[in-house]
């Protein structure tokens, strides 16, 4: 669970655990903090507005709390976990412009121009799958993306025109 993300005010995430009922913060107190659970629970992805109000995405393990830094960042609703929660997709954005994230980009008064990284969790490497220049001519920003059980398939749908994608991985 994660508190309403804002750039104007520091947010929390917590894992609520089944059996207590008890809530363990992960991470907070963090401006814009967007946070996604891995589909096993032992890692967290955390997006927050660092520094000069740039994007950062990192790590957390659930059991121990360590952090570790990605070296691409996006708002987290900008990315999924594959179903073994071995693997990120993220839509990166190319040149963020500086503006409030995420308050912003989910009010819909400006976009980004993404493309889909992937980011093997247990390396940390981010390694580019695709860029829209062939594609189309306007920009893509990435939002609800998903794969499928078998990591086959990735679907997204493009804000800027409400277009489905799907690509094979």
């Amino acid at each position: 669970m994660y508190t309403k993300p804002s750039a104007a005010i520091g947010g929390y995430a917590f894992v609520v655990h089944k059996k207590t009922g008890a809530w363990d913060r992960v991470a907070g107190p963090l401006y814009g903090l967007v946070a996604k659970a891995s589909p096993d629970g032992s890692t967290i992805l955390v997006s927050y507005v660092g520094a000069s109000n740039a994007m950062q995405m990192e790590l957390v393990d659930t059991a121990t709390h360590s952090v570790v830094q990605l070296p691409v960042a996006t708002i987290a609703n900008k990315c999924v976990w594959t179903a073994d929660s071995k693997s990120i997709y993220c839509g990166i954005p190319t040149n963020p412009p500086k503006v409030s994230y995420p308050d912003d980009w989910y009010q819909g008064v400006m976009s980004f121009n993404d493309k889909i990284w992937k980011i093997n969790v247990a390396s940390r490497y981010a390694q580019l799958v695709l860029g829209f220049s062939k594609e189309t001519q306007g920009g893509f920003d990435t939002e609800t993306l998903a794969v499928d059980p078998n990591n086959t398939i990735l679907s997204f749908v493009n804000k800027n025109d409400g277009s489905l994608w799907e690509y094979k991985l």
